[in-house]
């Protein structure tokens, strides 16, 4: 958990990412605070991609090589847009205005595999 809460304006997450081979069902990267649930965004590693929650697979292939993840999250537009290497993945839509701050490493969900290794790096925050 990153102590970078925040209600209004816009916040965006930077890391290099590398996620084992192996690793499944694991969220590794989330925007803790939502009104109708728990968190804003999650990434998860599914089958070799990323994916938003359990749904749909936004970048492919991520194991063992290290990826420049960037999330943007918009609270006036309710907007959480993703890059995977400097393009955009992905544009999804938050869960409702809270109190947010930003969570990366394995977060264990239901099916996961037994090992799931997440190493970050080069990690920034941004607010405006």
């Amino acid at each position: 958990r990153f102590y970078n809460d925040y209600k209004t304006g816009q916040a965006q997450f930077q890391a290099d990412i590398k996620i084992k081979s192996g690793c499944s069902r694991a969220s590794v990267m989330q925007i803790f605070g939502a009104t109708t649930q728990s968190t804003a965004f999650m990434a998860w590693t599914i089958d070799n991609k990323l994916t938003h929650y359990s749904g749909g697979s936004f970048y492919s292939p991520v194991f063992d090589r290290y990826l420049t993840l960037n999330v943007l999250h918009d609270t006036k537009t309710g907007k959480v847009s993703v890059y995977v290497n400097r393009v955009l993945r992905g544009t999804f839509t938050d869960h409702g205005r809270t109190n947010h701050y930003f969570k990366a490493g394995v977060y264990h969900q239901k099916g996961m595999s037994s090992r799931c290794d997440v190493y970050l790096k080069n990690i920034h925050m941004f607010q405006k």
